[in-house]
């Protein structure tokens, strides 16, 4: 499921001048978590929907920067898979 999502906001980034999470999009989430980050990566691209695309970049990666560390306990043990 996480991986799913990951690659559904790296797809996402690609194309991240015109992207909007639909309500389509948000229902087909089975839980809240989901559905919560799904909403907090729209909200997110609202606010930087002004931003130049070079900016955008920066603030994506460091979006997601602060996402993968959450579950780097869980699935790496902590240890860099790199």
């Amino acid at each position: 499921m996480r991986k799913i999502l990951l690659l559904f906001f790296f797809v996402s980034f690609l194309f991240a001048n015109n992207f909007e999470i639909s309500p389509k999009n948000i229902s087909q989430c089975k839980n809240q978590i989901c559905k919560n980050i799904l909403k907090h990566y729209a909200n997110f691209m609202k606010k930087i929907e002004h931003e130049s695309f070079i900016r955008k970049l920066e603030l994506i990666n460091s979006y997601l920067n602060s996402l993968m560390p959450r579950y780097d306990d869980f699935y790496n043990t902590n240890v860099d898979v790199w």
